[in-house]
């Protein structure tokens, strides 16, 4: 029996992989879900058009959560992808900001749902290369719906799949798009390339219905439109193969010449083990981190991190944007590659109006709020989420210790100078984006906010202790193999969770027992 850790993105793309092969997979996972009272509310707006929801029901769901000064996403109000087992150690560390989950489906019950592949240029530094991974990016996209279109992105990060669907962007969007289309010849020349958003989003033909631009897929989609591998292990579950044991918290793996042996503990505080033929280890970045850490006496290992920075746009012009029906999850594309920024690809991600810019207002105003004519500037207020390569990014020792693991930031100040040069471009740009950047109100955030980190046992041809090989499987553990982050040599600015998934596969796929 083969088992699976963890039931995000990398465990569900793994267990596809193994069943596809012929093999029998139980998945171990914590589990947690939706409280009872939120998925009844929820289920109930699902049955309804938007017009028929109660201002009740709205106010319940449209609710920010404000962690180190910056609001974190939840999802119909509630916190539970981050809710924490009782009896797990939680890492700790200043000027950090990471957040491990153990909801079903991981953090992508709350991501941004944004896909886009890696280029070889930024794994340049990796054992395999991006041919290894294009081999399963479309078996992915096989139970992942896409939204996109073929243009000028396409040349540089292909599609994967025919399958793709069409999502209507905004009005500022296309405006940006324009503005951008206008102007190819010049971004070019300046290393630019950009496109339609790809999101992993079911627009049309889903079990919920058609996507009907209501506005909340920052706070949760009442029709489950935005994809979560949760989907994924529903459908894992109808295969008479596989198996889903909830509720469990994996702390230890233990290798002899013929079996793995699992230990850890129930949710309720029982201790539990299991012996597998095989462990497939994707429990998210920090946690499996720290069960190899526990089973191999490691006590410190490197986790890299993409830089995260928000930049507010203003537009030139007015869209109405706060009356129009429109989807929330980023609109446009923006990939830099010049030498003068980077030798590493910069991704950047445009979103254009959603009410959590009203919801920030009236967090840092509080009653003045009602004094400021923000309307004309809501409507042309845009917001661009920014992300570096790891080898533009700050580094965190992670240090084992009696009490768990600390996350130290290591010093660097390379981040702030590629961002000051991206901004500058931006700047420089203006005229020809129709939108100036609003530089006061930029905010580079702490390590972890991107959500986008791993490498800790890196993948090495050659590898030595707290390093991986090709197979994920760390040095000193023959039966043992990371499918997440984890074992990334870097960690590329454009978008993670495609590439994640498409090498958990790679690995389940072309494992050798």
């Amino acid at each position: 029996m083969h088992y699976v850790i963890g039931s995000g993105p990398a465990g569900v793309a793994c267990a596809m992989a193994l069943l596809a092969r012929g093999e029998e997979v139980t998945m171990l996972d914590a589990g947690f879900g939706l409280e009872p009272d939120v998925r009844a509310l929820v289920e109930g707006m699902a049955k309804q058009a938007p017009d028929q929801w109660s201002p009740v029901s709205l106010r319940s769901v449209k609710t920010l959560a404000v962690a180190g000064g910056s609001p974190r996403k939840l999802v119909y109000g509630s916190e539970y992808p981050y809710r924490q087992p009782e009896g797990y150690l939680a890492p700790a560390g200043k000027n950090v900001d990471f957040s491990p989950s153990f909801a079903a489906g991981g953090l992508s019950n709350v991501w941004g749902a944004a896909m886009l592949p890696y280029i070889q240029a930024d794994i340049d530094d990796w054992p395999i290369r991006l041919s290894d991974l294009a081999k399963y990016y479309p078996r992915v996209l096989d139970f992942v719906p896409l939204t996109g279109r073929i243009d000028r992105l396409a040349g540089t990060f292909p599609l994967y799949t025919d399958e793709f669907q069409f999502h209507r962007p905004s009005r500022q969007a296309e405006r940006y798009l324009q503005a951008l289309e206008r102007h190819q010849e010049s971004f070019a020349k300046q290393g630019m390339t950009f496109g339609a958003a790809r999101l992993a989003v079911n627009v049309s033909g889903a079990a919920g219905g058609d996507c009907l631009y209501c506005g909340m897929c920052m706070f949760g989609c009442p029709y489950d439109l935005i994809y979560s591998s949760r989907h994924t292990l529903a459908q894992l579950m109808t295969n008479p193969s596989f198996g889903y044991v909830g509720g469990v918290l994996v702390e230890r793996l233990t290798e002899d010449s013929a079996t793995v042996r699992i230990g850890g503990h129930l949710v309720t505080g029982e201790s539990v083990e299991y012996e597998a033929e095989r462990v497939f280890l994707g429990a998210g970045a920090i946690p499996t981190t720290q069960i190899l850490m526990d089973s191999l006496d490691i006590g410190k290992t490197t986790l890299l991190d993409t830089q995260y920075f928000v930049l507010p746009l203003l537009q030139a012009a007015g869209s109405g944007a706060r009356r129009e029906d429109l989807h929330t999850l980023a609109q446009v594309f923006i990939d830099i590659r010049d030498l003068a920024i980077s030798p590493r690809t910069v991704h950047l991600q445009l979103y254009t109006y959603n009410e959590i810019f009203d919801l920030e207002l009236a967090r840092r105003f509080g009653v003045l709020r009602r004094a400021i004519p923000a309307g004309p500037m809501l409507d042309r207020m845009s917001v661009i989420q920014g992300f570096l390569h790891s080898d533009d990014s700050v580094k965190v020792r992670v240090v084992r210790g009696s009490s768990g693991v600390r996350l130290r930031r290591i010093k660097n100040d390379r981040p702030r100078e590629v961002i000051r040069r991206v901004v500058k471009r931006l700047t420089r740009n203006a005229m020809r984006l129709g939108a100036a950047p609003v530089l006061p109100m930029m905010k580079i955030e702490q390590p972890g906010k991107s959500f986008h980190f791993g490498g800790t046992f890196p993948m090495s041809k050659k590898p030595r202790m707290g390093q991986s090989d090709k197979m994920g499987r760390p040095s000193g553990l023959e039966r043992v193999h990371v499918i997440d982050s984890s074992c990334f040599p870097s960690v590329p600015a454009t978008t993670i969770t495609l590439s994640v998934m498409a090498n958990a596969y790679r690995i389940g796929m072309e494992h050798k027992d």
